[in-house]
């Protein structure tokens, strides 16, 4: 499953709406084995969707999936 957001479109999105609004199906994935790849500005993706992603699977669980390799972040 491979979602885009664009922040400067119409409408504009971010990523960490896209991981709100799919948490289920976020969820889903990664119980088989997904991998998470997040691109974009350090100061706002990075951080804004890093935020979302601890508040919805929790800090120990961001933990896991970066240490396993599942959890990647592409920032400038």
């Amino acid at each position: 499953w491979l979602d885009r957001t664009y922040s400067q479109g119409n409408p504009p999105q971010y990523a960490q709406h896209i991981l709100e609004t799919q948490q289920e199906r976020l969820l889903s994935q990664l119980e088989v084995g997904a991998v998470i790849y997040i691109c974009g500005s350090a100061d706002k993706i990075g951080t804004g969707t890093m935020d979302t992603l601890r508040q919805l699977l929790g800090e120990k669980t961001c933990d896991h999936l970066t240490k396993e390799g599942r959890l990647h972040f592409d920032t400038f």
